[in-house]
């Protein structure tokens, strides 16, 4: 399983290169064809070696919906919509999840052996569907506005290019690399864009985890034997409640002026970091498993709260043109930190205090500490920010406020 979040690591860093390159609908096409390959092929062979790399081709070509589609949402959606649109992008992935535990349960229920194989079978068709009708699509509803940086050698024997300062280019010179290397520059001097990256990382890392352990640990801490039901429970945490956040926090953005800049956006995150900490260590310290899913309910909805508004944030922190190499390397990071890391790190930790997984379980939950700190950073930034453009605007309202009387303008002056 962490073999596509390998792939997802690497697709990020290949994405991050040609998603200002190239046009987004051609790569949105192959990326899809290069999934439906990879999912037919994995059910047609028995060769171990050929099985892990098809995993990790899976992964790369996965990473560009990933970092495309929010990206979309912020261009294409309509203004007053633009938050809520992306807030229920979001809820793609558990939505995904959790039609396919039911289309794979059925599959396997028909038949035992060969079941698993249906399942990817329908996907495929349903993907092969989606290619027609993407291709079938206005290429006016993919690409940017903003113009795209082609490939081209400059013909001039040096030119100034302006990206955040001046940059002298040769004739030798590829474009497309000056304009990464710059990006790159730009990106992670924005300190709110980098708090906001490895907060979101270590939310991934925690809700990994569970994922991947919390059916164990119902089985050995809470003594919850049965599949069928550690099924229903996960379903319940893993799925209503970041889909009710997921609603929720679009609708609170959609109402609030300026959207992810405002500020309250910064401290509802804050807040929600605090209690989403609080809940999930509270659930290490119950035995009761209604009590066990209400706290990790109540975690996953605050941390989905969370996951949805920095989302937001991590795009409308950036100028436009940085938006998509922006988000490529939150893919990247964020796999690096969060996704890929989690199921070795939870599972080394639980053989490493051989408890049953009470130990483990509570030090992973500790680490929802880090997005409190980052967070209370972040907004700490983001309000400094604003009150700063605040009293520039002020001073020049002061400079040009003049009063003209009898054609002369006499300034205010401020009484000593």
């Amino acid at each position: 399983g962490s073999l596509v979040f390998v792939g997802n690591l690497i697709g990020a860093l290949i994405y991050f290169y040609l998603i200002n390159k190239y046009h987004r609908k051609r790569l949105l096409i192959y990326s899809i064809f290069f999934i439906d390959f990879c999912l037919i092929s994995f059910i047609l062979t028995t060769n171990i070696p050929f099985l892990l790399i098809n995993r990790v081709i899976l992964g790369i070509f996965q990473s560009y919906f990933t970092i495309y589609l929010p990206l979309w949402s912020n261009q294409y959606g309509i203004t007053e919509q633009r938050s809520l649109l992306i807030s229920v992008g979001q809820l793609t992935t558990p939505l995904g999840v959790f039609v396919g535990y039911i289309i794979a349960s059925e599959c396997i229920s028909l038949n035992e052996i060969n079941g698993w194989k249906f399942s990817f079978v329908i996907q495929g068709i349903v993907i092969l569907l989606m290619i027609y009708l993407f291709y079938n699509v206005s290429d006016n509803l993919f690409d940017s506005k903003y113009e795209s940086f082609k490939d081209e050698k400059i013909n001039n024997d040096i030119t100034f290019f302006r990206l955040s300062e001046s940059i002298i280019i040769d004739q030798d010179t590829n474009l497309s690399d000056i304009i990464n290397i710059s990006y790159l520059k730009q990106i992670f001097s924005n300190k709110i864009y980098v708090l906001s990256i490895f907060s979101i990382s270590f939310i991934y890392y925690s809700v990994t985890g569970v994922q991947y352990w919390g059916g164990d640990y119902m089985n050995r801490i809470l003594k919850i034997h049965s599949p069928q039901k550690r099924l229903l429970y996960f379903s319940i945490i893993c799925f209503t409640s970041p889909t009710l956040s997921v609603l929720i926090a679009g609708y609170i953005i959609k109402y609030l002026n300026k959207g992810y800049e405002n500020n309250k956006a910064y401290t509802i995150c804050f807040i929600s970091s605090i209690l989403t900490f609080i809940y999930a260590v509270i659930s290490v310290f119950v035995y009761e498993i209604k009590l066990f899913i209400l706290f990790m309910w109540l975690a996953f909805f605050f941390g989905g709260a969370i996951v949805s508004i920095l989302t937001g944030i991590i795009m409308t922190c950036l100028p436009q043109h940085l938006r998509a190499s922006g988000y490529s390397l939150q893919l990247f990071f964020g796999t690096l930190l969060g996704y890929l890391p989690a199921p070795f790190v939870y599972g080394a930790l639980e053989d490493f205090f051989d408890d049953g997984g009470k130990k483990s379980y509570f030090f992973n939950m500790s680490f929802l500490i880090i997005p409190v700190i980052l967070l209370g950073f972040n907004r700490k930034i983001k309000y400094e920010k604003n009150n700063n453009i605040d009293n520039n605007d002020n001073n020049i309202d002061i400079k040009e406020n003049n009063l003209e009387i009898n054609g002369q303008n006499y300034e205010e002056v401020p009484i000593e």
